[in-house]
């Protein structure tokens, strides 16, 4: 049945497919291996004079290279290097993907990142979307980060199944699996969390809980008539400078 869920939760696209050769945006390579061997792959792409360094775990859909406009616009409004990578069984990455897999991939890309940039956890900030979020807060509360920042996330996996299928069926068939909740709960730095409060997909309620749970300072953005894909407004980058640099002004 694990293969069911999996069927139904991941929507990789794998390559050739998208586009591998992004005009204006330098980027490394970074090949590694889950902790089952599987091959991965992913983008480390540097700014020069970096005000930061940017973990992005992505959705469950596509692969790394349909970011490229988005890391751009990371680096364009932020000055973040960004890391990014795909899944086993998306982009370049081998494998099939899974619920539990996941995680450990992403266990696997922190680790190439904290080599290739010498930087420990608590310099790095985590930013996950949507099924990423589970990744991104599994990380920062597993081994500390100096921001969380979470868009259209969801509480765990079993929540959002019963928002589109029968709650007894969900119980039954879904792995207790991507609880984002429980890591918001284990993590006491700054957290940003961003939602759409048209978002079919994964509910609003998903991201107001989100916040409730966080126990250190917070930031909730709620996008106005946004639905579950429209990428965050420009404003969205102003508040979410303006409380980093709250957080961290000397």
């Amino acid at each position: 049945m694990p293969n069911l869920v999996d069927a139904l939760l991941f929507f990789p696209t794998t390559y050739p497919d998208g586009n591998w050769e992004p005009r204006g945006l330098e980027f490394e390579d970074a090949w590694f291996e889950a902790p089952d061997g599987s091959k991965l792959h992913g983008w480390y792409c540097p700014v020069r004079d970096a005000r930061g360094t940017l973990f992005f775990a992505h959705g469950n859909g596509g692969n790394l290279s349909h970011r490229a406009e988005f890391v751009a616009r990371l680096q364009t409004r932020l000055g973040w290097n960004v890391f990014l990578f795909d899944y086993r069984g998306y982009g370049r990455s081998a494998g099939k993907p899974s619920s539990q897999g996941v995680i450990e991939d992403g266990e696997a890309a922190l680790a190439w990142l904290l080599r290739r940039t010498d930087l420990t956890t608590g310099n790095v900030i985590f930013l996950g979307r949507s099924l990423g979020g589970s990744v991104a807060a599994h990380l920062a509360a597993e081994h500390g980060g100096k921001v969380l920042i979470l868009e259209s996330a969801f509480v765990s996996l079993r929540e959002v199944g019963a928002v589109h299928y029968p709650p007894a069926m969900v119980s039954l068939l879904v792995p207790d699996h991507l609880k984002t909740g429980d890591s918001v709960a284990e993590f006491h730095g700054p957290i940003i969390i961003a939602h759409g409060d048209a978002d079919t997909v994964i509910p609003f309620a998903h991201g107001t809980e989100l916040a409730k749970r966080a126990p250190g300072p917070k930031l909730f953005v709620r996008f106005p008539g946004a639905e579950h894909n429209e990428p965050p407004p420009q404003w969205y980058y102003d508040r979410v400078e303006q409380f980093l640099i709250e957080q961290f002004k000397e």
